[in-house]
């Protein structure tokens, strides 16, 4: 996948949308913070935030969140499943997530695969 900026909408205060219009990710805006969030565009309530990472108040926690789920996103097919996602995504122990060693430890691994796979793809 690969995401374009878009306008917000669906709780999305800044939003990106994959290439065909099916994925939708980006930052809502909650009580005590920020959450990153993804789901197919106008899923049904099940999709809805299929990934919901809180990211809390702190623009640095945002970003890192930001950079590794995207990574990760960014490595998968469009016809991606949102059970598929939910399958393969860490869940955490505590809020914010940045906050929680194994959680950020899994997301981590899953981007430093991620990215290794792109690197030997575009070199084959």
């Amino acid at each position: 996948m690969k995401f374009t900026v878009a306008a917000p909408d669906n709780g999305y205060f800044m939003r990106w949308t994959s290439d065909t219009g099916r994925w939708e990710f980006g930052f809502r805006q909650m009580l005590f913070g920020v959450r990153v969030s993804a789901n197919p565009v106008s899923g049904s309530w099940g999709d809805y935030a299929v990934m919901d990472y809180c990211a809390g108040p702190s623009e640095s926690a945002i970003r890192t969140l930001f950079m590794l789920t995207c990574t990760i996103l960014e490595g998968q097919p469009e016809s991606l499943t949102s059970d598929e996602l939910r399958a393969m995504l860490p869940g955490y122990e505590v809020r914010p997530v940045v906050n929680d060693p194994a959680c950020m430890a899994a997301l981590t691994a899953l981007a430093v695969d991620t990215l290794k796979r792109a690197h030997v793809a575009g070199a084959a």
